[in-house]
């Protein structure tokens, strides 16, 4: 039989456990509380640099579209790569473009296509969905076709200077240290012009394709042509259209990759743009964090 003492203690140890209850459900209210406070500001930081890393791909698209010129090589424009000491946190924005028509047209790229066979490394085995009324066409193959192996749909993030600056008051960043560098495959969307309607920008796209299409066409002059590439000399010849493939002189078709990262956490994305000069506009986003 329980003494009055002994139900007395029995009733404040069920007092205590209810609060104690009580306390730890408000201590994971107030953690989760926390947490998505976290997961909302980091979010929110990522679409501010989104929206400022596209205000930076569209004003260079603006300037610099109608007489670019790469070296023979091709590749990918730094435009930015900034590490930034804000009032409440670090942030990085990285901002790379590339051209939408410096890679093998779609309908080229495709299963019996004219430059099939000229996709580098393991490229030649990538399987494109057809093109069938109800396929995914265009923009949307990037994400429906289905990779090889270890192959990339979005390119990793380049190798290139950082620019450190901060805020008035506020301390600069701590170095930063670039990606190493490091001989990878070309990714789905640097091997293929998924946004080409046949046209290859003359001026960007790399010796190996501008190559396979001087092979295809038994055409001579591609000497010419690339020691002019390496003096980054514009050449404003443009094939008559009617053509399958038409080598051209200016794209209106761009792609930016841009990385964001806040206090350590990082979001890629890839964007299209259409046009050029001051016409340039964002028309679809990828989220490239694979």
């Amino acid at each position: 039989m329980t003494s009055p003492r002994g139900m007395a203690l029995l009733v404040a140890l069920a007092a205590v456990i209810v609060v104690l209850t009580a306390l730890a459900g408000t201590f994971r209210t107030l953690a989760a509380t926390q947490r998505a406070v976290v997961i909302v500001n980091v979010h929110e930081r990522h679409g501010d640099l989104l929206l400022a890393g596209e205000q930076l791909a569209r004003a260079w698209v603006m300037t610099n579209s109608e007489s670019l010129v790469l070296p023979p090589d091709g590749g990918p424009v730094r435009v930015a790569d900034d590490q930034l000491a804000l009032g409440d946190g670090q942030a990085r924005l990285q901002v790379w473009m590339y051209d939408g028509l410096a890679g093998v047209p779609l309908a080229a790229a495709r299963p019996g296509g004219v430059l099939r066979a000229a996709l580098p490394g393991r490229w030649p085995a990538v399987a494109l969905p057809p093109s069938v009324p109800g396929a995914p066409s265009g923009n949307d193959v990037v994400e429906h076709t289905r990779l090889p192996e270890e192959m990339r749909r979005f390119p990793l993030i380049p190798v290139g200077p950082v620019v450190t600056w901060s805020t008035i008051g506020a301390a600069l960043p701590p170095a930063t240290t670039s990606e190493l560098a490091a001989v990878i495959p070309p990714s789905l969307v640097e091997v293929i012009a998924t946004a080409s309607d046949g046209r290859i920008n003359r001026n960007t796209a790399p010796e190996w394709l501008l190559r396979a299409l001087y092979d295809h066409r038994s055409q001579d002059g591609l000497s010419a042509v690339l020691r002019a590439r390496e003096r980054l000399q514009y050449n404003p010849d443009a094939d008559p259209e009617g053509q399958e493939l038409r080598l051209v002189a200016r794209s209106d078709r761009w792609n930016a990759l841009i990385a964001a990262t806040w206090d350590g956490r990082r979001r890629i994305w890839w964007v299209e743009l259409s046009g050029n000069s001051a016409g340039a506009r964002i028309v679809q986003r990828h989220d490239a964090d694979q």
